[in-house]
């Protein structure tokens, strides 16, 4: 048996765990969502210009400064 203190440890780990996964997926969905949003652009655009512009959001910014 853990005793009282050790359970509210766990709960609070448990509870800052859940709240940081959530704050990540919000994040990832936000950007899935604006990315998609962008290709929805891009798709109007002339096929040439829409090619281009779909390999520029598929590589994320990280990968950009590198290439400079």
């Amino acid at each position: 048996m853990k005793n009282k203190y050790q359970l509210e440890m766990d709960n609070s780990l448990k509870k800052i765990v859940s709240s940081a996964c959530s704050d990540y997926y919000r994040e990832s969905m936000g950007r899935r969502i604006s990315l998609g949003k962008q290709r929805k652009k891009a798709e109007r655009c002339k096929p040439s210009t829409s090619a281009k512009t779909l390999q520029i959001l598929s590589t994320s910014k990280q990968k950009r400064h590198v290439k400079r």
